[in-house]
């Protein structure tokens, strides 16, 4: 009887995992294996996907940049030749077929006062400043600061956008006569 007890109780041990200690750890290894191989398709997938969310949000930013980079360009443009226009009209005065350069300073004040973005409106010949609405007539008037946009107008006989000066650019328009420069005109914005 005793001999099958034994049998039976062997048979009992045979059937259960065993409770040996240096096998559990091993099992529990095996198991953490098994979780990171499931886990690394998962994180190699999130890492591509992470990379590839980036470049299009690089490649996103960028295009709206230069969309906006665009604009403003533009914008820019269509305002120095809506300045450039008005500088044109007032080349076309009569006074300046005179020689009447106190009725060319009347007349530039009047749009001087339509133009708050001008600071100043000046009348150059081809070497010096002869108005500057920033100087009062008949006094000292300041010497011209970017001789190098003059000497340009001068050259080609066609509007210049000078150069920025103490934060303000030029925009200098050519006054012709009889086929040849006789003035420029200057509003610094």
């Amino acid at each position: 009887m005793q001999a099958a007890s034994d049998k039976i109780g062997a048979g009992k041990s045979a059937g259960r995992p065993s409770d040996d200690p240096a096998k559990k750890p091993r099992t529990r290894e095996l198991r953490l294996i098994w979780v990171a191989v499931g886990l690394l398709p998962l994180i190699v997938f999130s890492i591509a996907m992470l990379l590839t969310f980036k470049r299009q949000q690089e490649q996103t930013i960028e295009h709206s940049l230069r969309e906006a980079a665009g604009v403003a360009a533009h914008l820019v443009e269509r305002a120095l030749l809506e300045q450039i226009g008005i500088l044109k009209g007032m080349a076309a005065s009569i006074a300046f077929d005179r020689g009447e350069l106190e009725t060319v300073r009347k007349e530039a004040d009047r749009l001087f006062e339509l133009h708050p973005e001008w600071r100043t409106f000046i009348v150059t010949d081809e070497h010096r400043p002869l108005i500057n609405l920033g100087s009062p007539p008949g006094g000292p008037i300041t010497p011209l600061r970017d001789p190098e946009s003059l000497a340009r107008v001068w050259a080609t006989g066609r509007p210049v956008v000078g150069n920025l000066v103490n934060g303000y650019v030029g925009i200098r328009v050519p006054v012709t006569r009889n086929g040849r420069l006789a003035y420029t005109l200057v509003v610094p914005i």
